[in-house]
């Protein structure tokens, strides 16, 4: 799913879902590498980071966020 952030819905196009995720605390990481390399990043937050820092993952949808320097030609 493609999203954008809002603070409340307006009218929304038939086609178009309106999601409301609850307030929750959420890790922010980020990946400087190739978007091929991302698995490695993944597998870091998860053998890593998660059992190091005495969180628990838990049932929600995951967010990706490209910043403005991403290049989806390049993939950096």
């Amino acid at each position: 799913m493609a999203a954008a952030g809002v603070s409340k819905f307006g009218s929304v196009n038939r086609d178009l879902v309106k999601l409301t995720l609850e307030p929750q605390t959420y890790g922010v990481f980020a990946h400087d590498g190739n978007v091929t390399q991302i698995r490695e990043t993944y597998q870091a937050i998860w053998n890593d980071w998660f059992p190091k820092s005495g969180m628990s993952p838990f049932e929600a949808p995951g967010l990706e966020r490209h910043n403005a320097t991403f290049d989806p030609r390049t993939g950096n």
